[in-house]
């Protein structure tokens, strides 16, 4: 077991780049799981079309880019470099969101930048990869390629075959293959599409999870280095959900798990998956969450089941984003019930004793259902430290332990 936390974490910096009206959010990224990112240098966000690098020890601005567009709504981070998209507008398509730049953060200027952005389809189907961002047309429903260097395009190919279509969430790439998971429109069932990354040829279909329909356009998956592919589908019509295990490199399906058979046995109300979250340890447990408040433990290496239990003290949780880290803690967010409202924390749950053993209230809101005006966007847990990003416009950092701050 590593080394415990070390609580009450003080706050280490707290930072407001910019003013900010707190009603008033418009101008900011609306990619919730982009809104903080680890730079070569620095940590970097956007803030009313402005790129900001951050000190990760001061939490001070060290550097500032204006981006260009309209409205900057989405972003993605790679190595160097930072792809970001904002919306363009024409007779013919109207208003549309599209692809607009890419920059190289450690000589902070653009590569390239597109006076009329390259339109795409939705911010799940954005990928940057290798020398390459991958992107979804938004007219024509085909998958394309730039070149990271100049923009130009490397190719554009069908998207989808057939009645299939990808659900949320779903693009990632490994190794020289670009992985989709799609919904098949007249069976439900779900697909693991692959395209060759070089050419944007479609390959042979890489598998089918199950026979069920599938009946959430959310489908919680995660990736490990060593090409473990992890995925919960659900057919909640007919009240089942798995998770399965799939091996990318030797093309076979190794664990299905059950967890939820149409019973309710286990006595919880379960609506969909939330996330799953897998280490790369190998020995570490595969953590999947469901709505409202229930999470699950299992083994990564066999899919056996080794806790099934509920978030203590919180009705639910808040965002898709979580992470282990110095295993047994996962760090996620989530919310908590008061008598005139509802609180919002950051936490470490203790995955081994099922206890919170730290949580910092980020926000409360009168209204029970009221949407958070401070709720927690975006962390990251790096190098000892919990960064964090808010709808306020605040970043800040707690230390996680009394260690020198090198990383696990």
């Amino acid at each position: 077991m590593s080394e415990a936390l070390d609580p009450p974490w003080a706050v280490v910096w707290e930072r407001s780049p910019i003013w900010f009206e707190r009603w008033k959010p418009g101008g900011f990224s609306e990619s919730p799981s982009r809104r903080l990112a680890s730079g070569p240098e620095s940590f970097v966000t956007v803030l009313r079309r402005q790129l900001y690098g951050l000190d990760r020890r001061t939490g001070r601005t060290v550097w500032t880019q204006p981006l260009q567009g309209q409205e900057i709504f989405d972003w993605r981070v790679s190595g160097d470099v930072l792809v970001y998209a904002s919306y363009g507008e024409d007779e013919a398509a109207g208003r549309y969101w599209g692809i607009r730049s890419v920059m190289d953060l450690r000589k902070g200027k653009a590569i390239w930048t597109r006076t009329r952005p390259t339109p795409y389809l939705r911010k799940e189907w954005l990928l940057v990869h290798d020398k390459l961002v991958v992107y979804g047309d938004d007219r024509t429903s085909e998958l394309a390629a730039l070149a990271l260097s100049d923009g130009a395009e490397r190719w554009k190919v069908p998207q989808v075959t057939g009645d299939d279509y990808p659900v949320q969430a779903s693009w990632f790439a490994y190794g020289d293959v670009l992985y989709a998971l799609a919904r098949q429109e007249k069976s439900g069932g779900l697909f693991l599409k692959s395209f060759d990354l070089a050419t944007g040829r479609e390959l042979p279909l890489a598998h089918l999870f199950g026979g069920d329909a599938v009946s959430n356009l959310y489908v919680p998956s995660a990736v490990t280095p060593d090409g473990r592919l992890f995925v919960e589908y659900d057919a909640f019509r007919l009240g089942k959900a798995s998770i399965v295990a799939y091996d990318l490199e030797g093309k076979r399906l190794l664990w299905e798990t059950r967890v939820l058979d149409g019973t309710e046995s286990r006595g919880y109300e379960v609506r969909s998956g939330r996330t799953i979250v897998v280490s790369d340890a190998p020995e570490q447990p595969l953590v999947a969450t469901y709505d409202p408040n229930r999470y699950l433990m299992l083994n990564a290496a066999t899919g056996s089941i080794l806790k099934d239990s509920v978030l203590p003290g919180y009705v639910g949780w808040t965002e898709h984003n979580a992470v282990i880290y110095r295993y047994p803690y996962l760090f996620t967010s989530a919310r908590r019930a008061l008598e005139t409202g509802m609180a919002y924390d950051l936490i470490a749950l203790n995955l081994e004793t099922g206890k919170i053993d730290w949580a910092y209230e980020i926000d409360r809101q009168k209204e029970r259902f009221q949407t958070a005006g401070a709720e927690i966007l975006n962390f990251l847990v790096h190098d000892d430290h919990v960064y964090l990003s808010r709808t306020d416009a605040r970043v800040m950092a707690f230390r996680t332990s009394r260690g020198s701050g090198s990383s696990p």
